[in-house]
């Protein structure tokens, strides 16, 4: 009886000795969250240049619009000048798979939008065409024989580390100004 007690004192003791120590809790909860803020920290740092970049095509979209919208002619050779200097807005971004079309939407006196003229700034890029037909628009911001310059960019963003985003996002803007000099913009 007296081994068995003296076993059980042990036993407790070392207990109450492992009760006490909190020398590793910290190391061990350190290891249990680590996992958890490293997914937090590059998650974020992700999507805030996700963010960044969906700023930038919206900036780019409007910027385009603007120009084109601040004439009353413009020439083809003007129009792609205008594609390379937005690029440019981009930046530090590439800009490869940039698709940038700026489309003329007119309202014919029977009151049916048509396109007038459109442009894109790569042929090469797959899905980068001009339009044939106009984009969805409420007519009633179009005054009768007047028109609309619509910028549509689509850039396909691919992720730093593709930590948490492991595939691309396409990031898709479009803007709608009226001319400002004339009621139609022509190209030549």
């Amino acid at each position: 009886m007296h081994r068995v007690r003296a076993r059980f004192t042990r036993i407790w003791r070392l207990a109450s000795i492992l009760r006490r120590a909190h020398d590793g809790v910290a190391a061990v909860e350190f290891a249990l969250m680590l996992p958890l803020l490293a997914f937090l920290l590059f998650g974020s740092a992700e999507v805030s240049v996700m963010l960044l970049a969906d700023r930038k095509i919206t900036s780019l979209a409007n910027v385009v619009g603007d120009l084109v919208a601040q004439d009353d002619q413009i020439t083809a050779a003007e129009l792609t000048g205008i594609f390379d200097a937005a690029a440019s807005v981009l930046q530090p971004f590439q800009t490869t798979g940039l698709c940038i079309v700026t489309t003329s939407v007119i309202l014919n006196n029977s009151n049916q939008l048509t396109v007038d003229w459109s442009r894109e700034n790569s042929t090469s890029i797959a899905g980068c065409i001009r339009r044939t037909t106009p984009p969805a628009l409420n007519a009633i911001v179009i005054p009768p024989g007047g028109s609309v310059v619509v910028t549509e960019v689509r850039y396909p963003f691919q992720p730093i580390t593709g930590f948490v985003l492991s595939s691309g996002v396409t990031l898709e803007q479009s803007f709608v100004l009226r001319p400002r000099r004339t009621d139609r913009i022509t190209i030549s």
